[in-house]
């Protein structure tokens, strides 16, 4: 819970979200992300108003009742063409009436279409009229979008120019490619003291523990399991005593593990072999000459032009990492892990998310299609007949009733099976995330910035495919491959059922498309919308309530970690609420070309998110670690691929022939789709809607150009003036003491509470004290086991 630390009281819900940057910068980039993604849809929203009304009132048109009224919101929402089906037993002669006889239907087709909107509106092309009332608002979005995505940049230049408070990692160096016998610190210090004129404020050495801290962490872990177990034992619970039992197995194991590392140490200088140092330079304008310096040898780092300077004792060059991370964000214990172990787990989380991909594309083709395309054809099936009434028709009128009422269930049981879908999905996209989350600690990443953005970036994808990619390939004919059919390969019934309707699957974006997947993607953007409402409505009461009677749960013998553990919120899953924000951002976008609708139902989304996260974080949460600057970096460059998706799926869209057929050809009168047909008409249609690539060249251009030739510094300095808001960085001797206010302002190890008393028992024990048996006693004491912004907040 965030509290206001001038006036010691909690803060409103209206308050300025620029309030979250002292519990760090990257906390309020996430809600002024989250701000302006809805204002940027919402304005996006009022831009595509005369494009949805056009494609809503284009329903006069439509003989046939439309059941599912969000199809009046997509463009398949267009006036359509009934022509009159050959007979298979048929002569030559009358199939080639039939045939001349449906040209002149659509030749007339095409005209009205045009001529509808001649009068009103002259200065368009004629036949581009329709096009154009659904595409021009689309381009208008796409301008926006792309000045919204260098907005957000700027925005969060100028914040970091603004900001009130420094960080260790401003000052800090992270240096590697020195021996690993350097053992004391003093000689990196001299080394850049002496030889590159810097002034060194402090020089840790990280040390190779050889997996002690990962073990020493798991044996405290176990520990308090134990502890647990004993209380309920209390109870007499005999289930407990088995579990306590493994637990007391599992501990001595890893006293077994310890002893058997120790005995195999044999000097004490192999047990403190240095792998890197961070040093903190006193100031910043010596950090950023010495950048300058370092550049211009890497340069010719690879032709051994290093010079002396950055040369330990002359033969050992220095590699430098400018942009190290927070020291409360580094996981000590994974650096020495190499990265060869992170394989299985990265190998584990891809073949887990493979799987729930199959589960989701099976569930998408595990149900019922329609037999019959009542608006291509003049088909007098009941199922066709019946789609002339409404619900209220169809229960008034007995007889319609009778023929009709069979075909109406069978109807909306496909909606409802679309609708249980949507939930489907949101269930393995929650159940998704927990096991990438868990799957996570396993990659043992080596701080908290770069386990939290790859995390984000997986739980991201695996989202937005099970939203957006396979309902999309649910339905498809992708040149002859049908992605359900190899799907369902290894269930033979489910097989066989995708083999019979193989004609029904879509090759093209046409109004059947629409209808089955258009349909079944809006459903899973509303009811991840009226989830995330029900969800707040019921658990954040809840949530409040249970954090009022955590307190009364605190005993007098409570160690300092038990008290954390009951007292201090639950965590703030900075990364969920990014992954899910991002989600919505490129479903939305990805289809709003042909479904506008869905910028609105993204507008609400996104605002519904922003206050669950403002009312959390204010009352509920504890506030997440203080990330450096990589994580809205790694955000911020990923917003721009929702763009360029839009735009390339848009012009796929509106080039569709038999949505907006350009002449008699584009609608393939009286004869089967065939692949040829649809390789040729891919590469005929590519460039007919030249605007909209004539924009998407002008965007990836300046973006190019904005990348090799102007620097984003240019652009903010025009927008923003951030000549005058560069942040005054003074000495770090002058921060120091402000910065422990807030987060832990050293790199060394001991400094860090969750690793002091492990580094301090490894040290006595080498040095031959005998502080282990002692030491789950001192834990007690000493050892607090949260976040160190746990204990500041306390």
């Amino acid at each position: 819970m965030v509290v206001n630390k001038l006036e010691n009281k909690q803060y409103s819900l209206n308050c300025n979200i620029s309030e979250f940057e002292q519990y760090g910068i990257e906390l309020r980039l996430f809600f002024e992300f989250l701000k302006y993604s809805i204002i940027a849809f919402f304005v996006m929203s009022i831009i595509s108003i005369p494009s949805l009304v056009k494609i809503f009132n284009q329903s006069d048109n439509d003989p046939y009742f439309e059941i599912s009224i969000f199809s009046k919101f997509s463009l398949s929402n267009q006036p359509f063409l009934i022509l009159e089906n050959i007979p298979e037993q048929s002569t030559e002669q009358e199939k080639q009436q039939i045939i001349q006889i449906n040209k002149q239907q659509a030749n007339i087709y095409v005209q009205e279409s045009v001529k509808k909107y001649k009068k009103n509106i002259y200065f368009l092309l004629k036949k581009h009229i329709r096009l154009l009332w659904a595409a021009i608002p689309d381009i208008i979005n796409c301008f926006f979008f792309f000045f919204f995505i260098y907005f957000l940049r700027f925005k969060r230049k100028q914040i970091y120019s603004k900001r009130k408070h420094a960080q260790p990692s401003d000052y800090a160096i992270e240096i590697t490619g020195f021996p690993k016998f350097i053992n004391q610190e003093y000689i990196i210090h001299e080394h850049f003291q002496k030889n590159l004129n810097v002034d060194v404020f402090e020089c840790y050495l990280v040390r190779k523990y050889f997996s002690f801290l990962t073990l020493y962490k798991q044996k405290q872990l176990i520990y308090d399991k134990i502890k647990a177990k004993k209380q309920k034992l209390k109870q007499k619970n005999e289930k407990e005593s088995q579990k306590l039992n493994k637990l007391i197995e599992k501990q001595q194991k890893i006293k077994t593990e310890l002893q058997n590392k120790y005995s195999l140490i044999t000097n004490k200088k192999q047990m403190f072999q240095s792998k890197k140092a961070f040093l903190i330079i006193d100031k910043h304008s010596q950090k950023q000459m010495l950048k300058n310096e370092y550049k211009k040898q890497w340069n010719f780092y690879f032709c051994n032009n290093y010079s002396d300077n950055f040369k330990l004792f002359g033969q050992y060059p220095l590699k430098i990492n400018f942009k190290p991370d927070e020291p409360s964000n580094i996981l000590w214990e994974n650096i020495e892990v190499s990265k060869s172990r992170n394989f299985i787990s990265t190998l584990t989380s891809i073949l887990l998310m493979f799987c729930t991909f199959g589960i989701i594309l099976i569930a998408n083709i595990a149900q019922p299609q329609k037999k019959y395309n009542c608006k291509q054809i003049l088909n007098m099936t009941k199922e066709c007949q019946c789609q002339n009434y409404s619900y209220s028709n169809i229960m008034e009128n007995n007889q319609i009733k009778e023929m009709c009422y069979d075909i109406l269930v069978q109807y909306y049981t496909v909606q409802a099976l679309n609708i249980i879908m949507g939930i489907i999905i949101w269930v393995i996209n929650l159940v998704n995330q927990i096991i990438i989350i868990k799957l996570v600690k396993f990659n043992k990443y080596k701080t908290v910035t770069k386990e939290t953005t790859l995390t984000l970036i997986k739980i991201f994808l695996s989202f937005f495919i099970n939203t957006s990619i396979i309902p999309l390939l649910s339905q498809a004919n992708i040149f002859g491959i049908i992605p359900s059919i190899y799907v369902s390969y290894f269930i033979p019934p489910l097989k066989q059922v995708q083999e019979d309707k193989k004609d029904q699957f879509s090759i093209d974006f046409d109004r059947k498309w629409y209808d089955l997947v258009g349909f079944k993607i809006i459903c899973t953007v509303l009811i991840s919308l009226i989830v995330s409402i029900i969800k707040n409505i019921l658990l954040l009461p809840i949530f409040k309530c249970l954090n009022t009677l955590k307190v009364y749960f605190v005993t007098i013998k409570s160690s300092q970690k038990e008290a954390n553990e009951k007292i201090i919120d639950q965590n703030f899953y900075i990364i969920l609420y990014y992954a899910q924000s991002l989600n919505i951002i490129f479903t939305c976008l990805f289809y709003s070309s042909g479904m506008p609708i869905l910028l609105l139902i993204g507008g609400l989304n996104l605002l519904v998110q922003y206050w669950f996260c403002k009312y959390t974080i204010l009352r509920i949460c504890k506030y997440p670690p203080i990330y450096d600057k990589s994580l809205s970096r790694s955000v911020f460059n990923i917003v721009p691929f929702a763009l360029f998706f839009h735009l390339c799926i848009g012009i796929y869209m509106y080039s569709q022939p038999q949505i907006f057929p350009q002449n008699i050809e584009d609608l393939n009168l009286n004869k089967e789709y065939q692949l040829e047909d649809q390789e040729n008409n891919i590469k005929n249609r590519a460039f007919k809607l030249i605007y909209l690539f004539i924009i998407l060249f002008i965007i990836l251009g300046l973006d190019l150009l904005n990348r090799i030739f102007f620097s984003p510094w240019i652009f903010s300095k025009l927008f923003f003036r951030a000549k005058n808001n560069v942040f005054n960085y003074k000495p770090y001797q002058d921060f120091y003491q402000k910065i422990s206010g807030h987060m832990l302002q050293t790199y060394n190890i001991k400094s860090n509470l969750k690793y002091k008393s492990i580094v301090q028992t490894i040290e006595n024990h080498i040095n031959g004290d005998n502080f282990e048996e002692n030491y789950d006693e001192q834990k007690q004491d000493n050892i607090n086991f949260e976040n160190i912004n746990i204990n500041l907040q306390n």
